[in-house]
C-alpha cells in the first residue's frame, strides 16, 4: 500500500509507489465515485456496449483419432465457425470528464478502478483518471524520490 497524495488529501491505495509517481508524471488524478454522478452505474451515460467475438471453450477438449484425421479436421473447422458467437458487455467510455477529489475537471479514461472494498486499501469506490487517449505508457524509475507528489 502506498499513499496517493493530492493537493489537500492523502489516500492509501493498492498501487506501487513507483507506479503512482509514473502515473502522476503523466497527469493521472485521484477521484471518488461519489463525486461523479452515476459513473459506477453501468446503465448510465458513462458506459457503452462493446461487442467481441467469443469462441466455445469446449471445442478444444475434443479428441481426434489418427485414422480419420483429415475428415475430422474439416468437421472441426465447420464446428469452429458454428461455435463462434458475439458477446456484448458494458465498458466505461473513454474521453469522459470527471471531477477529482480536489474539485478539478479532467478529461481522459479510467486507468484504475476500485468499486467497493479491495485488498491492499481501506479506500472504497474510487478511481484514477488518466488524461489523454488510451493507452498511456508509464516509465518506472528505480530511484526513490521523497517528495509530496
Amino acid at each position: 500500500m502506498s499513499p496517493w497524495k493530492t493537493k489537500s488529501n492523502s489516500f492509501t491505495v493498492n498501487i506501487n509507489e513507483r507506479l503512482i509517481r509514473a502515473m502522476k508524471n503523466k497527469g493521472a488524478r485521484f477521484c471518488k465515485m461519489g463525486d461523479n454522478g452515476d459513473i459506477d452505474n453501468e446503465n448510465s451515460s458513462w458506459w457503452m456496449d462493446v461487442t467481441t467475438e467469443k469462441n466455445d471453450e469446449n471445442q478444444s477438449d475434443k479428441n481426434q483419432s489418427d485414422e480419420n484425421q483429415s475428415d475430422e479436421n474439416q468437421s472441426e473447422e465447420n464446428q469452429s465457425e458454428e461455435n463462434q458467437s458475439e458477446e456484448t458487455h458494458r465498458k466505461l467510455k473513454e474521453n469522459i470528464t470527471v471531477k477529482t477529489v480536489d474539485g478539478d475537471s479532467v478529461t481522459g479514461y479510467i486507468t484504475h478502478w476500485v468499486r467497493g472494498p479491495c485488498s491492499g486499501t481501506n479506500e472504497k469506490n474510487w478511481f484514477i483518471i488518466q488524461p489523454g487517449q488510451y493507452p498511456t505508457t508509464y516509465t518506472l524509475e528505480n530511484a526513490m524520490i521523497v517528495e509530496d507528489l
